[in-house]
């Protein structure tokens, strides 16, 4: 079982065939913390790798990130897709620049929607049937019988998925000759047909929420970790030697501390009010009882390096 990253047309990644990242050749607990290292020239692509992951983990491919190395519109649709593949089933989460675009985990059909969007498809058939009657309507109500066939035997969410969205387009298409050569009547009813659009876009919408949360879910409980990962971007700082020293009443102040602190689970307000304690009382004991702790989470902190 591994886990598999595959990116497609991102910025200056697979432009011609896309590009796997094995992250994990196990999903054992204990056996899944690989280490994966990105080596290439400067301005090859290395950070591209970490945003597209970022982009993913998002659900959202921006703008900046389509190429620009070839402006062909087949090279305009980046996609991002993690798998994890093993005996017991697929986990397959996919984006492209169009959106969400396929899920895949054990059980998923367990949900009803697909029945729900076709009825939809259905009504929306029939409403373009009713609406948009023009010279042209022999054309557009072959399209619509071929739809209609097509919902008669299949109920698959991807094959409803497909109808919707060619009906969206031919929608546009009715719409664009209406506008074109002034049929006024169609452009009134038009808004009929949207209507239904945002109908079975709402019912498309549910079912994915359906089965992102069902993905996240059914992974988690399988393999102890959440399936979208999580991204933390290293920002490297210099240390000077001014910033290796610092009294009590000035800590709140010192940024090196403060994140050192942090890296603890410490607060500089702790370390501060031990300090006044100190004063006082002039209990030497709590300093000594404090620097024990802070030694301790440290030492912690060191072993995971080392």
């Amino acid at each position: 079982m591994k886990r598999v990253l595959e990116i497609e047309k991102f910025r200056n990644i697979g432009l011609e065939s896309k590009e796997t990242f094995v992250l994990n050749n196990s999903m054992k607990k204990g056996e899944m913390g690989n280490l994966v290292i990105l080596i290439g020239e400067n301005n090859s692509g290395k950070s591209n790798v970490l945003d597209a992951l970022l982009a993913f983990g998002s659900g959202k491919i921006a703008e900046r990130d389509f190429t620009e190395l070839n402006y062909d519109e087949k090279y305009q649709n980046p996609k991002i897709s993690l798998t994890t593949k093993g005996d017991d089933g697929i986990y397959k989460y996919k984006i492209t620049g169009k959106g969400l675009e396929f899920v895949e985990c054990p059980e998923k059909d367990a949900y009803n929607a697909p029945e729900a969007i076709r009825l939809q498809c259905l009504k929306l058939i029939d409403t373009m049937r009713t609406n948009f009657n023009s010279g042209n309507i022999h054309t557009w109500d072959n399209s619509l019988f071929e739809f209609e066939k097509i919902l008669s035997n299949n109920t698959t969410v991807d094959i409803i998925t497909q109808t919707f969205n060619s009906l969206t387009a031919l929608t546009k298409e009715i719409f664009d000759y209406s506008r074109r050569y002034g049929h006024s009547y169609i452009k009134e009813n038009i808004t009929n047909t949207c209507r239904n659009n945002i109908i079975i876009e709402s019912v498309l919408n549910q079912r994915q929420e359906y089965d992102l949360s069902r993905l996240d879910e059914d992974y988690k409980n399988r393999f102890g970790i959440k399936f979208f990962p999580s991204i933390y971007k290293y920002q490297e700082k210099s240390i000077t030697t001014a910033m290796l020293s610092t009294s009590y009443n000035q800590l709140g102040q010192s940024e090196f501390f403060n994140e050192l602190l942090a890296s603890i689970d410490v607060k500089s307000d702790l370390v501060i009010n031990t300090y006044n304690s100190f004063i006082k009382t002039k209990n030497k004991g709590i300093l000594i009882k404090l620097e024990n702790e802070l030694n301790k989470k440290l030492n912690l902190v060191a072993k995971r390096f080392n």
